[in-house]
């Protein structure tokens, strides 16, 4: 791709980072053509299979940046999590700075006490009512899906210093749902969270994108997990390639640690005691 494709197609912006999963697929699929390879007559779906199962492990051991979406909180204070939501990492308010007229994004603070339970039908004698196939009988009742949230405003120095300044949220991972105070209604919120890299159908392994420097562990992840109940592989062979994938892991881990630490030592330089 020549340098003017990519600036004028914003699209591509970002993408030398990344290769398809599918080419890590294409390669593996061309050392099982070799006679002499230890990967001989291994098929393409088992490849597949294991390349999703170690990216999987990968990206909870050496976890990716995490996605962002901006979103505005509708009328019922809920919203539904990212279709490859696999875990939450951070919620903030977009806040216009008056004095420089732009955008800053501020922490939201997570409240256990909004009510997310569902409740069990009980008949006028407190038992609990089932329906046809022998399940207890639910409704939202009294909790934040039925009656938002409400929330006192901020005041400083008044009664509620204890409060949150710019809104509160929990996080309903049984019904896939943030639920957010009734300060936050039609204000935009910024999500980020963790996926797990899998969020397109099996063969769409052209879709599935790998970042470059997670290349050689997770060929190495993929490489041994197919030899290790091969049983013409020898346990010497099988050993040496667990110990590659660990050293490439450890490695992988290590590259991430020192942008964490980069990061916290600029983050010490520019804070004002």
């Amino acid at each position: 791709m020549q340098p003017i494709e990519y600036y004028k197609d914003s699209d591509k912006h970002g993408s030398y980072q990344y290769v398809p999963l599918k080419k890590i697929i294409d390669d593996f699929l061309f050392e099982t053509t070799d006679d002499d390879s230890i990967l001989k007559n291994v098929t393409r779906t088992k490849i597949i299979k294991q390349a999703k199962a170690s990216l999987r492990d990968l990206n909870k051991e050496v976890p990716e940046t995490p996605k962002a979406i901006e979103i505005t909180v509708p009328e019922n204070l809920s919203i539904t999590l990212p279709h490859d939501y696999v875990s939450f990492h951070k919620l903030y308010l977009v806040v216009l700075d008056k004095t420089t007229n732009s955008y800053r994004l501020q922490d939201l603070n997570k409240n256990h006490k909004i009510n997310i339970g569902v409740s069990q039908l009980q008949d006028n004698e407190y038992n609990l009512l089932f329906d046809n196939e022998g399940n207890v009988l639910t409704s939202n009742g009294s909790n934040t899906y039925n009656k938002p949230y409400k929330r006192y405003e901020f005041v400083k120095g008044g009664d509620n210093t204890q409060a949150s300044r710019f809104g509160e949220y929990t996080i309903d991972n049984r019904k896939g749902k943030v639920a957010f105070s009734s300060d936050l209604y039609d204000k935009d919120i910024v999500l980020l969270y963790r996926t797990d890299g899998l969020q397109f159908d099996t063969y769409k392994e052209d879709v599935i994108k790998v970042h470059k420097d997670m290349i050689t562990v997770l060929s190495d992840s993929i490489f041994y997990h197919l030899i290790r109940y091969k049983q013409h592989v020898s346990q010497r062979r099988i050993q040496a390639a667990l110990l590659r994938y660990k050293t490439t892991r450890h490695e992988a881990k290590l590259e991430k640690l020192d942008f964490s630490l980069v990061e916290i030592e600029k983050a010490g330089r520019t804070a004002k005691f």
